[in-house]
């Protein structure tokens, strides 16, 4: 065999190791990443105007072990409207989250709250499956949690969920320093004097708001 002939056949079998190689390699990225197992979708707090809570904690466990955050702004900067979030389009498609990892401390009963909340994922899929690509988590009055999926015309209920207070321990009055529980209260919550007075009052002390439909809701009843 001609010395150049050889050379060419040893390249071509280079090339085709080569190309076998980036093959396999984009398969397995293909798999990993499994394009047909995400989806997009956006996930933000809400909390009642009259039960204001500051949320330390609030993220997402994914179906591959990553985590993913829940926009808490309009809750943390005390504009919470309940059952409404702070919300961007999706520009990325992420995995399924399969849990919710919470923490909270709670105003008016000057309680904390903490807890990881496993999801019901098949539910969860077939909603973003039909186009619900909002999931809202509203936290309650005594511990309780409600998931709503929504999309521009209608909403469900994903889970409902309590969750038992607790006192604070480690950084769980951490606010620039760590503080007692007293001083975390008196410091993370910014409240007008209009609010205070209503809540010495008692205003609203006996809503049940696990079970009052959100403000999206009522407005496409009304």
């Amino acid at each position: 065999m001609h010395i150049s002939t050889l050379k060419l056949n040893i390249a071509n079998k280079i090339y085709v190791v080569i190309l076998a190689a980036l093959t396999l390699a984009t398969a397995y990225r293909i798999l990993q990443y499994k394009s047909w197992d995400r989806y997009y979708y956006d996930v933000s707090a809400s909390a009642p105007a009259s039960f204001p809570v500051y949320i330390r904690t609030a993220n997402l466990i994914l179906a591959d072990g990553d985590e993913s955050w829940v926009r808490t702004n309009s809750v943390n900067d005390g504009n919470p409207y309940w059952g409404y979030g702070n919300f961007e389009d999706p520009d990325t498609k992420e995995r399924l989250p399969e849990k919710l990892v919470l923490g909270y401390a709670s105003f008016r009963d000057k309680s904390f709250y903490a807890d990881t909340i496993p999801l019901p994922v098949e539910a969860l899929k077939n909603a973003l499956k039909n186009g619900y690509s909002e999931i809202i988590v509203g936290i309650a009055n005594k511990g309780n949690i409600i998931i709503w999926m929504r999309n521009e015309e209608n909403e469900l209920v994903l889970l409902k969920h309590q969750i038992k207070p607790h006192e604070p321990v480690g950084d769980d009055t951490y606010y620039e320093r760590r503080l007692s529980k007293k001083e975390y209260f008196e410091n993370v919550f910014r409240l007008d004097s209009a609010s205070l007075e209503d809540f010495r009052k008692g205003v609203d002390k006996d809503a049940n708001y696990i079970d009052t439909p959100s403000l999206f809701t009522q407005r496409l009843t009304n």
